[in-house]
């Protein structure tokens, strides 16, 4: 259903960075619908993702009753990830993504409990942890696809983890209305980051979008 939903954000020019990997028009005609049911599928997994985390961490910070289908949900959704990644680059590296992913999760966790109960030591623990998994994503990407444009990418993650943080420390000033904002831009910028990481892919592997 999320699929369906946001399947076409940014349609026109996704298609227009197509064209710049397939130079034949009529290449890029017979490849789009093969690239763009990734984009789709990217961007619903990853756009599911934030409604999931943030969901997630409104109740961790609210300390409402965690239920375990909750953390079942992140999970899962961490899977399917993986199992994108994988389809391109092998088990090994499915499996490395989502443990990448899975770190990620508990480090935007533990800087909710940490902005929750005023700990700014566990608050420098999480900090670190994310710019961990910013560095360490930088260098997986970039060593399994040696041409991936790892300062454009830096630029989109980083924003993205700002705005989860700000998100969380929006929901310690009781700021709903900004933390709802904070929400949206996380949403918008996983689409952004799935655009441009099935770019990347399809770039990779042309072959696999004939």
């Amino acid at each position: 259903m999320i699929g369906l939903l946001i399947g076409f954000f940014s349609h026109d020019h996704f298609k227009e960075n197509l064209e710049t990997t397939f130079p034949s028009f009529q290449q890029v005609k017979s490849n789009f619908d093969l690239a763009n049911n990734l984009r789709v599928d990217i961007n619903s997994v990853y756009r599911e993702n934030v409604i999931l985390l943030t969901s997630s961490l409104r109740r961790i910070y609210n300390k409402e009753p965690f239920a375990p289908d909750a953390l079942e949900a992140l999970s899962e959704n961490t899977e399917d990830i993986g199992d994108i990644i994988g389809k391109y680059y092998g088990v090994d590296i499915r499996s490395e993504y989502v443990q990448r992913w899975t770190n990620q999760n508990h480090a935007y966790i533990t800087y909710t409990e940490a902005v929750r109960d005023k700990d700014n030591d566990k608050k420098i623990i999480a900090e670190a942890d994310l710019n961990n998994y910013l560095e360490s994503s930088l260098s997986f990407w970039k060593r399994v696809n040696p041409s991936f444009d790892t300062i454009q990418y830096k630029t989109m993650l980083s924003s993205r983890i700002n705005f989860i943080k700000n998100f969380i420390n929006d929901l310690s000033s009781s700021n709903i209305t900004d933390s709802y904002k904070e929400q949206h831009n996380a949403y918008q910028q996983n689409g952004k980051i799935a655009d441009f990481l099935t770019l990347a892919i399809v770039k990779q592997f042309p072959e696999k979008f004939k």
